[in-house]
């Protein structure tokens, strides 16, 4: 596996939790915001990161804020990219927020785009075990 905890962290760095929330979670969830910004990265719960995905979408982002709940948008893509169950969510949020371009540095950027790779190729890599059994009647 290419992809460790850590890797979600490097990717912006570390960041401490926000000591203020100030950015307005796009459907009126703030409290979710301000639960999150107290929770260490690693145990924001998916339920809360549905939430911060249209805000990676429509509001403008608080940087701290984004730096400290980045790490786990990582995690969440990773982990459901190698249970196969993908969610575009994430995806779109990034799109359509511009947020590689908006919120991340050339030098981020580029890690982004390596520990997507990477993601990417863990997967391809654990299909690699998949035995097809169709039986051909002659």
């Amino acid at each position: 596996m290419r992809i460790t905890p850590s890797r979600f962290v490097d990717v912006l760095g570390p960041a401490p939790k926000p000591k203020t929330v100030t950015q307005s979670q796009f459907d009126d969830r703030n409290q979710d915001l301000i639960e999150m910004s107290r929770m260490e990265w690693d145990r924001v719960p998916d339920r809360h990161l549905f939430s911060y995905f249209d805000d990676l979408a429509y509001v403008s982002l608080q940087p701290d804020l984004f730096r400290h709940l980045f790490p786990a948008c990582l995690k969440y893509w990773y982990d459901t990219l190698m249970r196969n169950e993908a969610d575009n969510n994430f995806h779109y949020g990034l799109i359509q927020g511009q947020v590689s371009e908006n919120m991340l540095t050339e030098s981020e950027r580029v890690a982004l785009y390596n520990l997507f790779r990477d993601g990417m190729l863990d997967r391809i890599e654990a299909e690699r075990g998949f035995v097809c059994s169709l039986s051909h009647k002659s």
